[in-house]
This record gives C-alpha cells, structure tokens and sequence, in this order.
C-alpha cells in the first residue's frame, strides 16, 4: 500500500523549472528591428560581429573591463557602434533612421528595497 508516484513529482518539477524559464524570459530585452533593410542588415551584422568579437576576447582572457557583464560589455560596444555609424551618414533623418533601425527595451519595472532610514542616517 506505500506506493509512491514518482511521475506526478517529475511533473510538478518540470513544471517549475518551466515557469521558472518563462519568468526569465520575461525579463530579458526585447530586441526590435525595423526600417530599411540595408539599415537592419548592418545594425544586425554589428550586433552579431560585436557579441563574436566580445565572446573571443573573454574566451581568450581579455575582457574590455574586467568588472562588466558580457551583456554590458556586448551592449556598451554595440551601441558605440551604432553612433559612430550614424553620426557618419549624410543627413540627420538618414542617422536617425540607420540608429532606429535596431534596438532594445529592458523592462523598466525593476525590483527596488525600500528601506527607512534611522535617525541620524542619511
């Protein structure tokens, strides 16, 4: 009579770790590509080449700063990129343009702890 499913716990387990990815994958930036294609191929090639070119360094052991993320450093590089290229072009519509043509949103709703201050600190 002290049989045990062990199924229905698989179950519930891979159910959690299932939320738990969806969870983070709510909390990653959402990368939007739009307006001309030769602006996307480039702002995509960018990305890729820059992310290729960070990954190699750290793989080698020599990261840009030390203290970054690879993310941070993927991101600071990229976007450095992405002025120099446009401040580059012709007009301000067409940089406007080449600059819109891929970018991210983070979720702005981070969470923060708020915690009262005692007398005497600031």
């Amino acid at each position: 009579m002290g049989m045990t499913f062990r199924f229905y716990t698989a179950l519930t387990e891979l159910d959690t770790l299932q939320t738990t990815a969806l969870n983070r994958l709510k909390k990653m930036p959402k990368t939007f590509v739009q307006g001309k294609f030769s602006h996307r191929l480039r702002s995509s090639l960018n990305l890729l080449g820059t992310s290729l070119e960070v990954l190699f360094r750290r793989a080698i052991g020599k990261p840009l700063v030390p203290q970054w993320s690879i993310s941070f450093e993927i991101g600071t590089l990229f976007y450095r990129r992405q002025f120099n290229q446009a401040f580059a072009m012709k007009s301000m519509a067409e940089s406007r343009a080449y600059f819109d043509s891929l970018y991210t949103v983070i979720d702005p709703l981070q969470d923060v702890e708020v915690i009262e201050n005692q007398p005497g600190q600031p």
